[in-house]
């Protein structure tokens, strides 16, 4: 229980993470040729990618604070 609030906690700030370095990447692959991306483009991204980066950062946490 305690672990899905950490993650629903999260989530909202990790997919604001991923958004923007999602975006910036799109940005410097215009460099060698590749499509840019809108921001809402990747918002959209970087919402589907946080789904599991999500995961990754609650168990980050939940180990800082059982070991701290």
């Amino acid at each position: 229980m305690k672990y899905l609030l950490l993650c629903a906690l999260l989530y909202p700030f990790v997919t604001g993470a991923a958004a923007i370095n999602v975006f910036m990447l799109a940005l410097m692959g215009r460099a060698i040729g590749l499509p840019s991306l809108t921001p809402v483009q990747a918002l959209g991204l970087g919402a589907v990618l946080s789904l599991g980066l999500t995961i990754l950062a609650a168990n980050w946490v939940r180990r800082l604070t059982r070991d701290g």
